[in-house]
């Protein structure tokens, strides 16, 4: 073997080795960002609503380092009289890559007069200029009356389930089942009941 072809295989080995390392590093850091989701959507289900301060709703939006929400065009200010967090973890591959829809997951937590008013999550997927969502939201709104409700938006592909005050427990149910593993690009999450089961079941509304 000639010095010249030696020295190319051993360059085709370290490129091969080097692209292993760097498709191992996304695959660890895509891994880890599925569960710090899994943790911010616990964080979110632990909290209670219309019980929770501004105080602990503020100390996991520092965590996950999230940010003000403003209304209105007005600008954005936070107090226990009243202020939107919302927080997000996003897959940095799909981040990284054009080629791949970016997807992640966002929480929004709102207070008003020192308690937590609503909360919500949602699986965000966005390919070029269209984007699609599946969330689900609990609000302290007395007009819900039901006990859940569908609400979509069709212009930019939103659907999701809105629950009541009363229904905690049917949240943290449909908070569990959300699929992050679409955060990983691994499964099929182009339709919402893939992202949310619930969706697929076509049980009438309470």
């Amino acid at each position: 073997m000639s010095p010249g072809s030696k020295d190319k295989r051993v360059l085709l080995n370290v490129s091969i080795i080097l692209l292993l390392i760097l498709f191992a590093t996304f695959f660890v850091s895509a891994i880890l960002s599925v569960r710090r989701a899994q943790r911010l959507r616990d964080d979110v289900c632990s909290l209670r609503l219309d019980e929770s301060s501004f105080m602990e709703v503020s100390k996991i939006s520092g965590h996950y380092r999230g940010w003000v929400v403003s209304h209105d065009d007005a600008q954005a200010s936070c107090s226990p009289e009243g202020c939107t967090y919302e927080m997000s973890v996003e897959n940095p591959i799909t981040k990284s890559l054009a080629f791949m829809p970016r997807t992640a997951l966002f929480a929004r937590l709102t207070i008003r007069d020192n308690k937590l008013k609503g909360r919500s999550l949602m699986i965000a997927q966005q390919t070029g200029h269209q984007e699609r969502a599946v969330f689900i939201e609990q609000t302290a709104d007395p007009k819900l009356t039901r006990e859940w409700q569908i609400v979509s938006a069709s212009k930019i592909s939103r659907v999701g389930i809105e629950v009541s005050q009363g229904s905690s427990i049917l949240f943290k149910q449909l908070a569990n089942s959300l699929r992050l593993s679409c955060l990983l690009q691994v499964v099929d999450c182009a339709q919402p009941e893939k992202v949310l089961p619930f969706l697929a079941q076509r049980v009438p509304q309470p």
